[in-house]
C-alpha cells in the first residue's frame, strides 16, 4: 500500500519526533504500510508534513524495535514478517507476563475486571483487543515502569505480526481458551500462565497461516 497522502497540518516542532514516531508505528501495525514496503524519506515527509530529520530519527528508532529494515545507501523498508522473530518475541512476552502472574498470583484475577468477557469475542479484532487488554492489565498491576517498557518494546513487533494474520485467527478456539482461563473458579498461577501461552499461540497461528497462504499463491 502506498504511503498515504497528507490530510492534516504539520505538528508543532516540539512534538515532531514523538508524533512522527507514533504515526509511523500506527501505520505499520495496522497494515497501512505493509511488510516489505519501501519507505522513502521524501514520501513520508510529504505525508506527515515534516522535514526529513524527524523522519530519519523515527525510522532509526523503529529499526531498533524491529519494525523497519535499514540498508544504508540502498533501501529502507517495513520489516518483513519473520516467523522466528515473532516466535521469539512471543516467548519473551509470555515470560514477562507469566513471571508477573507467578510472583503476584492475584494479578490474573485483577486483570479480569478490566477485560471484555470471553463470551463476547466474535471477531478477530475482539480477540486481539482482549489479548492486549489482558496483557496490559496484568503488567500494570506490577506497578513497574521498567517492566512496562520491556513489554512495549516486544509488543510493537508482536502487535504488527498478529494484526497481519488477524483474518486467519480462529476466534472460536481463542474464545474457548479464554473462557477456560476465566471460569467461575480462578485458575492457579501456573494454569493461568499456560492459558495465556495458549491464547498467544492461537494468535500466532493466524499469522503463520497467512504467510503459508501467501507463499502458496
Amino acid at each position: 500500500m502506498p504511503v498515504p497522502v497528507a490530510t492534516r497540518e504539520a505538528p508543532a516542532r516540539s512534538l515532531l519526533r514523538d508524533e512522527v514516531l507514533e504515526q509511523l508505528i500506527e501505520a505499520i501495525t495496522d497494515g497501512t504500510l505493509a511488510p516489505g514496503e519501501r519507505l522513502r524519506d521524501q514520501d513520508l515527509s510529504a505525508w506527515l508534513r515534516v522535514s526529513r530529520t524527524p523522519i530519519r530519527e523515527a525510522l532509526g528508532h523503529l529499526a531498533k524495535a524491529g519494525l523497519v529494515s535499514l540498508s544504508p545507501n540502498r533501501f529502507t523498508k517495513v520489516a518483513d514478517v519473520d516467523p522466528e522473530v515473532l516466535a521469539e518475541s512471543c516467548r519473551a512476552l509470555v515470560v514477562v507476563v507469566g513471571g508477573t502472574v507467578l510472583v503476584d498470583p492475584l494479578a490474573w484475577s485483577r486483570a479480569r475486571k478490566h477485560i471484555p468477557a470471553a463470551t463476547r469475542l466474535v471477531t478477530p479484532r475482539d480477540t486481539l483487543h482482549h489479548f492486549w487488554e489482558l496483557t496490559a492489565s496484568v503488567v500494570a498491576g506490577a506497578a513497574s515502569a521498567a517492566l512496562e517498557d520491556v513489554v512495549e518494546q516486544v509488543r510493537l513487533v508482536v502487535a504488527r505480526d498478529l494484526q497481519f494474520g488477524s483474518e486467519w485467527i480462529d476466534v472460536k478456539e481463542y474464545r474457548g481458551v479464554a473462557e477456560a482461563a476465566f471460569g467461575p473458579a480462578p485458575p492457579d498461577p501456573g494454569d493461568a500462565v499456560r492459558k495465556y501461552r495458549e491464547m498467544n499461540a492461537v494468535l500466532q497461528r493466524g499469522c503463520l497461516l497467512r504467510l503459508q497462504t501467501q507463499s502458496a499463491s
